[in-house]
């Protein structure tokens, strides 16, 4: 799935795709996450700086797992 996805957005410049281990800076509660799979379109990789992506990406993707989908359900 990561495959394609990244190269469709690739082959049509939509934006950028981000994998795990990279912060997502929520404006709620002043949250972060760090979703497995994440999609910024074009005109928002603006959202890139130093500590990671500040505001909500255009499409996140969480792979659920037996060992951490409770963890995940409730974030």
């Amino acid at each position: 799935m990561s495959t394609a996805l990244t190269s469709f957005v690739k082959q049509y410049r939509l934006g950028k795709i981000y994998y795990a281990r990279i912060d997502v800076f929520l404006p709620v509660e002043d949250t972060n996450v760090q979703p497995d799979i994440l999609f910024l379109a074009q005109d928002r990789l603006d959202l890139i700086s130093d500590r990671g992506i500040e505001g909500p990406p255009d499409l996140i993707i969480e792979i659920l797992s037996p060992s951490n989908w409770i963890i995940d359900r409730r974030r």
